[in-house]
């Protein structure tokens, strides 16, 4: 610190002796400036050698891959199933955590089991209009885009020319969420 002083009145003191130009007084300046760190911090380190490009292993294929996987990690399936094992899990949470415990009360898991299939049935019968405006909500955010649920049902990644009779209604109300609920309790 009294490096820093003793070096900051070294150059007011040599500011106020030079009558040259601005232009020579600021070089001077941004020496002085430059000299002071140096002293204080240290030299500065020298540039690492210069790194050889890494040559580019990936093919084709594997770009045609990775972007179906981004395309499938991007889609309404996908955010539909992730948002649905979410709200399951969240369900079950309870159940789950009771029976990792050590101390087995199996009276109070009995009486969770009935909670969480109580909770299912609720989910049923009464959460799919929630459920699907918090994902429709979450996909409108994210740009996610949103099927019409009257429209006819694609797997994604498949031509439009051989979709089934189904509408996205059927597959994602009845097929999905139904289903997964129904298998659970």
């Amino acid at each position: 610190m009294e490096t820093l002083l003793l070096c900051s009145e070294s150059m007011l003191q040599k500011k106020r002796a030079s009558v040259s130009s601005p232009v020579v007084e600021e070089q001077n300046q941004e020496q002085e400036h430059e000299r002071v760190i140096e002293e204080v911090v240290g030299p500065t380190p020298t540039p690492p050698p210069s790194v050889e490009p890494v040559e580019d292993t990936t093919h084709k294929a594997d770009w045609i891959q990775i972007h179906f996987m981004v395309g499938a990690f991007e889609s309404f399936d996908f955010v539909f199933s992730l948002h649905l094992m979410f709200v399951i899990l969240g369900c079950t949470n309870e159940l789950s955590e009771c029976l990792q415990r050590r101390e087995q009360d199996i009276i109070h898991a009995i009486q969770l089991v009935g909670v969480a299939k109580n909770r299912m049935q609720h989910l049923r019968s009464e959460g799919w209009n929630q459920f699907l405006q918090k994902v429709t909500l979450f996909c409108n955010k994210h740009g996610v885009e949103v099927p019409t649920m009257e429209g006819n049902y694609v797997t994604f990644g498949r031509s439009r020319r051989f979709v089934q009779n189904q509408t996205n209604d059927d597959h994602f109300r009845r097929e999905v969420y139904i289903g997964v609920i129904d298998k659970i309790s």
